[in-house]
């Protein structure tokens, strides 16, 4: 979980540099934000049957986070869904 942590605080940096009112501004830290939270669902997807109950709060985290990335949500919004 330490690393899936660490990939998602990374990718949370990475959004903040790249999206400025709705607008990407920098594309290789967007797509490297977006790489990041994708390299954690792939590490999660290994452990995620482990504790059924949080494994459904976790992929509705996910769901929330890859919205946040498709509609280029304000980063402070991105940033207040990942430390639920």
């Amino acid at each position: 979980m330490q690393l899936i942590n660490q990939l998602l605080e990374t990718s949370k940096v990475e959004y903040k540099e790249a999206v400025v009112n709705g607008i990407i501004e920098e594309m290789a830290e967007f797509q490297d934000g977006s790489a990041f939270i994708w390299q954690s669902q792939q590490i999660y997807d290994t452990i995620k049957d482990v504790n059924p109950t949080d494994s459904e709060k976790i992929n509705q985290l996910y769901e929330k986070v890859w919205n946040d990335f498709e509609i280029r949500s304000d980063p402070k919004m991105y940033q207040t869904q990942l430390m639920k």
